[in-house]
């Protein structure tokens, strides 16, 4: 990674706020599949809740798509990131979505119910 920041902030209203800001110095894959994540958040999301945050992003090359948003799902530790567009539905962004060889950045936030502390 050429920068790897990030932060955390717990609300008086139970919600986390995750700041991030990621730049891969070579993002390389040849066999990965799945979705593109982001792992190891410190605090689990809620078993009902789910969060969308903003993304500025480069490296992702995904057809026909414009509008990029990172998504955390119930009971999770890990953002994913959904693509959309006028005219079509949403569609998660895979690994293949982002060219092996490349620069990938990935900044942004989301705010979320925390879960249950353990």
């Amino acid at each position: 990674y050429s920068r790897q920041d990030g932060r955390y902030i717990r609300n008086k209203d139970n919600t986390i706020t995750i700041e991030f800001d990621i730049l891969t110095s070579t993002f390389t894959h040849t066999t990965a599949t799945g979705k593109l994540t982001i792992s190891g958040l410190p605090i689990i999301s809620g078993a009902s809740n789910f969060g969308r945050g903003s993304l500025v992003f480069a490296g992702i090359t995904k057809a026909g798509f414009t509008q990029f948003t990172s998504t955390i799902g119930a009971a999770s530790t890990s953002i994913t990131f959904t693509a959309s567009a006028s005219g079509s539905g949403s569609s998660v962004v895979a690994v293949a979505d982002v060219p092996s060889g490349g620069n990938v950045r990935l900044a942004g936030s989301i705010t979320y119910e925390a879960g249950e502390l353990g």
